[in-house]
């Protein structure tokens, strides 16, 4: 199986999938992850000294969660105003074939999340299934999907503390508290991270693809207790 994940920066696939990337690297998947911008405002270093340092940590961390890294190095903030790189993206399409292209929800609260989410879906066209990463804490969001990350949500948040110039230790907490609410909600005492996929001819059921959800729960009959 082979998976793209584009995302608008450096740290944004350790705080929404990394929990799943783990997963589908367990299973033997080929991953690439895509990173439109160069992170020049997600600090509070200088500009030229944090695009260093963001990529190294993007590096890093991409080498922990076994991927392979493409940084396109887009000014960050500023997606909305530059020449999208479409037929660089499509080029790697073509060759790598994804089974699925994973990216940032349509409604995410970030514009340069909304923007990567709309090329994405513009560059894949109907050629690739493309499922959507739900936002921080969920909002705005209904999801369709879930995947079970209890075994690597440790990994996960090691992967996100890489990113030390971002002040990590608060995705960390946002993250855990997001994936425990979505194993919850199917009766679960452990983490979860919930996606959303639209489907689209003629990509309808992209079950196949996603690594085990968590067993919903046994049916009990309560009049008997």
């Amino acid at each position: 199986m082979r998976i793209t994940i584009i995302t608008a920066h450096p740290d944004d696939a350790e705080i929404f999938c990394a929990g799943t990337i783990l997963a589908w690297s367990s299973l033997g998947a080929e991953i690439t992850l895509i990173i439109m911008s160069d992170g020049r405002r997600g600090g509070k270093v200088a500009h030229k000294n944090l695009v260093n340092e963001r990529s190294v940590e993007a590096k890093k961390a991409a080498a922990m969660l076994g991927i392979k890294l493409i940084e396109l190095g887009l000014e960050d903030g500023r997606l909305s105003d530059v020449e999208m790189p479409y037929k660089l993206v499509r080029t790697h399409l073509n060759e790598f074939m994804p089974d699925l292209v994973v990216t940032h929800a349509p409604k995410d609260y970030h514009e340069d999340h909304r923007k990567t989410s709309r090329f994405t879906s513009a560059v894949v066209n109907f050629n690739f299934p493309v499922l959507f990463m739900e936002p921080i804490m969920g909002v705005g969001v209904l999801p369709t999907h879930y995947v079970d990350i209890s075994k690597f949500q440790d990994q996960k948040e090691k992967a996100i503390m890489v990113h030390k110039t971002q002040d990590p230790l608060r995705f960390v907490a946002s993250s855990r508290l997001q994936a425990q609410f979505r194993a919850a909600q199917q009766g679960y005492d452990g983490y979860a991270e919930a996606f959303i996929f639209e489907p689209i001819y003629p990509f309808a059921d992209i079950r196949n693809l996603l690594p085990p959800s968590i067993n919903p729960k046994a049916v009990t009959d309560r009049n008997s207790r």
